[in-house]
């Protein structure tokens, strides 16, 4: 069973608990998780990322809903000094924040040490409670972008042909989506997917349906995302991953796990 089929079940309700599941799921889990979802059906993939949103979007709300949040946030001022102190962030949450809110964050932050692992876990309540406020619709609740029928239920992703070469376009921008071949009813050779604005998502190689040597994953905007080989199916040796920022590091893997 692939990692979107559960969820593909569900409809519209699958949809919106693996994007809220995503959310807080940690870093290094979400990448591997989005690489093998865009795999198995790139169209449905690209609804997730139309709805995932972060601890950013705090700063994105009203000036009414801004305050509901922080509010509701378990020690408001310690969550919120957790998620932003002595980041770019931090100016942005100043500038909203209330008097009272700003007095307390100068009287908290004069004399504390934050490590990656509070501010992570900060970030994640302030984004289940953006989340848990708007379903329960005391700030502006979200708009869900919800794909056709035949997207949400997998339908789309249903009907590869036992031979031949697939080609793939997203119904709302006609851009390309996917292209490659099916040889004896499994992926074979080079299997390219594409974001709708057109630019590439992920290109590797395929033998009898399992991935196999040198794959690259891309960003919406161009920039590598991650790039390494695969061995059986599961990545394999020294993977190089990349931030939005560009900046990359080297991760080994044995057998689709992390070396120690």
């Amino acid at each position: 069973m692939g990692i979107l089929s559960k969820h593909k079940k569900n409809g519209e309700v699958g949809l919106k608990k693996f994007v809220k599941n995503l959310e807080t799921t940690p870093y290094d889990k979400f990448k591997d998780i989005m690489q093998r979802g865009i795999l198995e059906d790139p169209m449905y993939m690209v609804w997730i990322y139309h709805n995932l949103i972060s601890f950013r979007f705090l700063f994105k709300l009203n000036e009414s809903d801004f305050d509901k949040v922080v509010e509701a946030l378990p020690n408001s001022v310690q969550t919120c000094a957790f998620a932003f102190f002595q980041t770019h962030y931090e100016s942005d949450f100043l500038n909203q924040a209330s008097e009272k809110i700003k007095r307390e964050w100068k009287e908290f932050t004069e004399n504390i040490n934050i490590n990656i692992a509070q501010m992570r876990t900060a970030r994640t309540k302030i984004l289940e409670t953006i989340r848990k406020l708007q379903d329960d619709a005391v700030i502006t609740p979200f708009n869900w972008h919800i794909p056709p029928k035949e997207i949400l239920n997998g339908d789309s992703m249903s009907s590869l042909p036992k031979e031949g070469i697939v080609t793939m376009y997203y119904q709302e921008t006609k851009t390309l989506a996917l292209q490659g071949e099916m040889r004896s009813k499994q992926r074979h050779g080079i299997w390219k997917h594409y974001y709708p604005t057109g630019n590439l998502m992920v290109e590797g190689l395929y033998e009898l349906g399992e991935k196999v040597g040198p794959w690259v994953f891309y960003y919406g905007n161009g920039g590598k995302l991650a790039e390494g080989d695969y061995s059986e199916n599961l990545k394999q040796g020294t993977w190089m991953e990349y931030d939005r920022e560009g900046h990359a590091q080297q991760v080994s893997y044995e057998r689709g796990k992390k070396a120690a």
